[in-house]
């Protein structure tokens, strides 16, 4: 019965781990989309992970909410921090420092 339940873990951490890697390329994606179309540069290519939390979706079951951080420039002579974070495999939400801008789901 132990090895049911090892096998068990074991395809949990594997799903834990495919969804976090989807995750983390949608937020690149979508890192990426946004600075382009404002024309700003999305610095090393890459986003990290900044918090990870448990919340409930509208029909009440717990998902996992991921917040990453990603640096962008105006010009290549600054470093600017944004914020998108990811649920369900949507952008949620978007945040620049350059305007403060916080952009809901609909205007990505």
């Amino acid at each position: 019965m132990s090895d049911w339940w090892l096998m068990a873990l074991l395809a949990g951490v594997i799903w834990f781990w495919q969804n976090s890697v989807k995750a983390k390329e949608l937020a690149n994606i979508g890192a990426k989309m946004r600075c382009d179309f404002r024309g700003l540069l999305f610095l090393d290519q890459s986003v990290a992970l900044l918090r990870l939390k448990m919340r409930r979706n509208l029909k009440g079951q717990m998902v996992f909410e991921r917040h990453y951080q990603f640096e962008f420039s105006r010009s290549g002579d600054d470093r600017l921090t944004g914020d998108i974070v990811i649920c369900e495999g949507k952008v949620v939400h978007f945040f620049l420092s350059e305007t403060d801008d916080i952009v809901s789901p609909d205007q990505l």
